[in-house]
């Protein structure tokens, strides 16, 4: 069903693709499908988590360690994944898209760095909402980053582009100093 749901949005718009659409060219019947999902809508999230759930587990198995290279290959395999998403995407069903796999994308580099963080840490204080944030942070951070390299002319390759953004993207996988004083604000 995933697979299928996936070669239709190359040739229509979401809107266009129907629930028989989907079972027909997966060659199943409507009921297999309800008893998966309860709409397309559903359908279409579970899509995008698998997609970007493969893309990521072809590079980074289960206990892959927290590396500067590690880094890079991480912020250029989001920009291939995300390149290859717009021009897979019928042109229609891109905006539509674009939020629900800001979202999965996020969520899933978010859990790879956290585990990176917690790994690298392992045994030195760090506080866990603290490592939360830094994990939120620079999985922002890096969709943002590849987002903008997909969205863009691309004049320099994934891969290069990786390289010049990895500086950035280290700087904030760096823990703070805990005696760093917060800024006092002034009133007035």
């Amino acid at each position: 069903l995933l697979d299928a749901f996936g070669q239709l949005l190359s040739e229509k718009s979401f809107e266009e693709i129907t629930v028989q659409d989907v079972t027909d060219r997966a060659t199943v019947n409507r009921a297999t499908f309800y008893a998966h999902f309860q709409d397309k809508y559903v359908l279409a999230e579970e899509s995008m988590r698998e997609w970007v759930q493969r893309a990521l587990r072809k590079n980074f198995p289960p206990g892959a360690a927290f590396t500067s290279e590690n880094l890079q290959l991480l912020i250029q395999t989001l920009c291939e994944f995300l390149a290859q998403m717009h021009t897979h995407c019928a042109p229609s069903n891109r905006k539509q898209f674009d939020s629900v796999l800001e979202q999965e994308v996020k969520q899933q580099v978010y859990e790879i760095l956290l585990g990176w963080l917690k790994q690298d840490r392992a045994g030195r204080a760090a506080a866990e909402p603290q490592l939360e944030l830094q994990a939120t942070m620079t999985s922002w951070a890096i969709y943002g980053a590849a987002g903008r390299w997909s969205n863009g002319d691309r004049k320099e390759s994934a891969q290069q582009f990786a390289r010049n953004a990895l500086p950035f993207i280290m700087q904030s996988m760096e823990l703070p100093s805990i005696k760093a004083a917060a800024p006092k604000l002034r009133r007035g």
